[in-house]
Order: C-alpha cells, then sequence, then structure tokens
C-alpha cells in the first residue's frame, strides 16, 4: 500500500509540474520576455556577435538611468556545436593565418580568450579543425560565464519577426512556439551554394562537398572531365582537391572565369589586405602560383575564359568541353530559412527585395534589424578606392560587427 501511495504521489506532483510548465510557457507567449538585443545563428560568426552584444550591454550598465536587458541567443543546433555548414569543413585549410584568428578573438572581453590555438606556427593558416574545437570552447564559456546576462535557445528556429511601431520592438516567433521581444535583432544565419546553379543533365557536384579533400561525392571525377564554374577562393581549393588526390585522378580539370585569378596582398605592413574578400590567401594561394601558373599540369588543366552572361550560356560552354562532371563554385546566397518579416502582425510584402536590399557598409536590413556573415557580408571601401564584400570570423568582421551593435538602439526603462 505504501507502494501504491508513493507512486500516486509521484503522479500528483508530475500533474502539477507539468501544469505549472504550462501556465508558464502561456505567460511567456502572451508577454514573451524583452532582450536588449536577438542573435540568430551559433555559427563562428554568430559566437562572436554574441560576444560582441555582451561587451556593448555591460558598458551599459555605467549608463545613468539605463538597465541594459539581456542577449537572447537562437541556434538552429546545439550550443556544443558548432551552427551551420562550418563543422563539415574539419579537413579544409584556413585562409587566415592563426595568430590574426586569435587577435580577433582577443578583441571580444566576454569570450575570455586566455588560451592559445594548438598549431606549430601561429604566422600560418591551419586545418579548420583547431578552430572548430577552439569555437566550440568559447560557444560553451559565453553561456556558462553569462548566467545573468545571455539566454541561450538551443535547436530553435525563428519562423518569423514581427515589428510593432508602437513598442518599437520586434517579436520572434520559434517553431517550439516561443516569444521572444527584442529591441535589437542580429542575423547571423549563415548561407548556401546558390541551389539554382545545377546542370540539366550532367552530374553536379555540391561545391560544399568539393572543398573537402578526397570526398566520397568526388569519386565521380575519377578519370573524368570536370569543369568548375569559377576561380574563387573555393574554386581554385576544389581544383587543388582534385588535382593533388592519388585516389581521384580526373582526366582534365577546366576552370571557367570571368575575370583572372587574384591574391590576397598585404598592404603598408599589414595595416589592410589588398583584394580581403575576393582574392586567393593561404596554401589555395601558395599552391596556385607554384602549381597552376607555372603550367605544372599540362595539358592537364586549363582555364577558360567564360563570357556567358545566363546560366544557360554557361551550361552550353560546359557541354562544349565535353565535360562529364560540373562543379558550381559560383558564390552563396542567403540561407533558405530567413524569417518572414511583418510589421504590426501584417506579413510585409516584397520579403526577398528587402533581404536583398540589405546595406553591407551599414549592415542594417531595416531600422533595428541587422545582418551579418557570409549571408550578409561586408561591404567595404579598401584604400586604394576598391569596393568588395569581406567575410570571415577575424578582425575585419570584428570591427564591422562592434560598429553594427553600437547602431543598436537601447531603450532605458
Amino acid at each position: 500500500m505504501k507502494f501504491c501511495f508513493a507512486q500516486t504521489y509521484s503522479r500528483e506532483e508530475s500533474s502539477k509540474k507539468e501544469k505549472k510548465r504550462n501556465r508558464e510557457t502561456s505567460s511567456r507567449q502572451m508577454n514573451p520576455p524583452r532582450f536588449s538585443s536577438l542573435v540568430v545563428g551559433g555559427g563562428p560568426c554568430g559566437i562572436l556577435a554574441v560576444g560582441i552584444c555582451l561587451d556593448h550591454i555591460k558598458r551599459l550598465r555605467y549608463l545613468p538611468n539605463m538597465k541594459p536587458k539581456k542577449v537572447a541567443w537562437v541556434n538552429s543546433g546545439k550550443f556544443t556545436d558548432i551552427g551551420g555548414r562550418f563543422n563539415r569543413y574539419d579537413k579544409v585549410p584556413g585562409n587566415t593565418p592563426v595568430h590574426v584568428i586569435e587577435s580577433a578573438f582577443g578583441m571580444i572581453d566576454s569570450l575570455n580568450y586566455t588560451a592559445k590555438l594548438s598549431v606549430s606556427d601561429p604566422q600560418k593558416t591551419c586545418e579548420l579543425s583547431v578552430m572548430i574545437d577552439a569555437l566550440k570552447k568559447l560557444s560553451a564559456h559565453l553561456i556558462e560565464d553569462n548566467p545573468k546576462h545571455l539566454q541561450p535557445f538551443p535547436t530553435t528556429f525563428v519562423s518569423s519577426l514581427d515589428f510593432n511601431t508602437i513598442s518599437k520592438t520586434f517579436t520572434a516567433e520559434t517553431n517550439n512556439g516561443e516569444s521572444v521581444r527584442a529591441d535589437n535583432v542580429i542575423l547571423v544565419t549563415g548561407g548556401v551554394p546558390n541551389p539554382s546553379h545545377i546542370h540539366p543533365h550532367l552530374h553536379t557536384i555540391c561545391p560544399t562537398n568539393a572543398c573537402i579533400p578526397n570526398h566520397p561525392e568526388l569519386q565521380a571525377c575519377a578519370s573524368k572531365n570536370v569543369t568548375i564554374v569559377g576561380n574563387s577562393h573555393t574554386g581554385m581549393l576544389i581544383a587543388q582537391n582534385l588535382l593533388e588526390s592519388t585516389i581521384i585522378n580526373p582526366r582534365k580539370v577546366n576552370v571557367l572565369y570571368l575575370e583572372k585569378t587574384i591574391h590576397a596582398e598585404t598592404r603598408d605592413g599589414g595595416l589592410w589586405t589588398k583584394n580581403d574578400g575576393t582574392g586567393l590567401k593561404g596554401t589555395v594561394s601558395q599552391w596556385v602560383k607554384d602549381s597552376i601558373d607555372t603550367g605544372a599540369f599540362g595539358p592537364k588543366f586549363s582555364y577558360v575564359k567564360n563570357l556567358c552572361t545566363s546560366l544557360a550560356e554557361t551550361n552550353k560552354l560546359i557541354d562544349a568541353l565535353d565535360s562529364d562532371v560540373v562543379i558550381y563554385s559560383t558564390g552563396f546566397v542567403n540561407n533558405l530559412t530567413l524569417p518572414i518579416l511583418k510589421r504590426d502582425g501584417k506579413e510585409l510584402n516584397e520579403q526577398e527585395t528587402i533581404y536583398k536590399a540589405y546595406d553591407g557598409f551599414s549592415g542594417e536590413i531595416l531600422p533595428q534589424l541587422f545582418g551579418g556573415g557570409i549571408g550578409f557580408p561586408e561591404k567595404w571601401q579598401d584604400p586604394e578606392g576598391k569596393s568588395e564584400h569581406r567575410v570571415g570570423f577575424n578582425i575585419p568582421y570584428v570591427k564591422h560587427m562592434k560598429r553594427i551593435v553600437k547602431r543598436q538602439r537601447q531603450f532605458e526603462e
């Protein structure tokens, strides 16, 4: 009898707890918590953005009449992992020297970065697996060290953002039914290879997989004529993976290009980098200089000028080269799961146009709504007058995100 009584008591307690959770959930939906900033994205750039937001609100504590709120952090995966596609690149060589990445980490106080990356030469680049391990630790430290200032929402997607013109806040609706209210929103949601770039009848390999040395999907290139569309850093990395592999051994590799391959160049004693966003870097840059520019592969490799103005014309050129396999390395587009934008409950028209109108110089999509990372890259003009987009979790990104966070609207309560 005692056992039965205990079992009944346990069920009653369980029922009470369940009702309490439901009441709390309902209360949050009716009166969602209000945050200073909502950061959407758990990849490398999302992690750094959260650290910069935390630095900012901690400084606001010292301003008169200002009671800064917490930062909300939404990640589609777990915070023990690095969000997005970045985990898949562990065997890919980085394109930024280790000491530069460490300097970028050190610019953000809330990261509390003290350890050194385990590499033999910090002046050189390293395999991205080293960065992935470091970022996992930094992500965990942000959550563990900032319970008063940071609210994480793991395995959560933001389905819509509704701006209230009276309260001047965004309400984010999530896939699990919760609502999050924020004065400002930063979308660091990443990007994906352009999904529309696919050949109508030839075998097409995803550039994400082609970047990984000896990836199983590259086996389709064995003894075949392969055409890579694009001679960017990614395109030439893929060419390197094909031509240097003793396993795949393609018959020939063609690279279609719009402009001649360019390399990133440090200027003014390292104060800035020419072609920082568009030039080849690191080991890929050196490989192209040593092997491609010298003609080391002979007729097995060829550059082909692409004068086509449409994808259909480009595909005809690919066919004319007797290609068996094609890999489109033509850049990235915004993640396909961007939130639906609303104002006072009404869905905005021409949302795709709004996202495309993102200002790369300021980082602004709409007032109080910002973007960063590869999905919303910074646009900058170098000291010699050239404008280009820059991506990567490095010093320029940290400086750019700090400017974005300073532009955020802060409200007194």
